[in-house]
């Protein structure tokens, strides 16, 4: 909930539950989040982070 009060539109948890994440359309946004919840939740561990293709990660695998 606390993700999505935030403004994001996809939620989820990972495993157990020690982690939840959520998907933004762009980084921008993603760290708007994160300012927002950090002011929120000051004891929670927060990051910005971006993702890539999976054909991009096929490249960085066969680099040398």
């Amino acid at each position: 909930a606390a993700l999505r009060d935030a403004g994001v539109g996809t939620a989820r948890m990972s495993g157990s539950g020690a982690t939840c994440f959520g998907l933004c359309p762009t980084r921008e946004i993603a760290e708007g989040v994160a300012t927002t919840l950090q002011s929120r939740h000051p004891g929670w561990y927060l990051t910005a982070t971006t993702t890539f293709a999976a054909d991009e990660a096929h490249d960085m695998r066969n680099q040398p």
